[in-house]
């Protein structure tokens, strides 16, 4: 069985390489705005590192009325 650990680390590693290849692309096609690329790219380090890290304080039912407090939130 994965831990949420695991899980929210293989979840990472597949949103970085997408990330990874799609910028890739933009590239070759000199569709990215470099600088403003820089600074959305440097700002998400510290929420991977801080998700990952909190991933360990939560169980599944742990994560429901969380979840459930957000999604009034935002649909009120």
């Amino acid at each position: 069985e994965w831990s949420p650990s695991m899980i929210v680390g293989t979840s990472l590693f597949s949103v970085m390489c997408n990330a990874i290849s799609g910028s890739l692309a933009y590239l070759r096609q000199k569709k990215v705005y470099v600088s403003a690329a820089l600074i959305f790219s440097i700002s998400t380090f510290p929420g991977a590192i801080l998700g990952a890290r909190m991933s360990g304080w939560f169980t599944g039912n742990g994560l429901c009325l969380p979840l459930a407090v957000l999604c009034y939130v935002l649909h009120s």
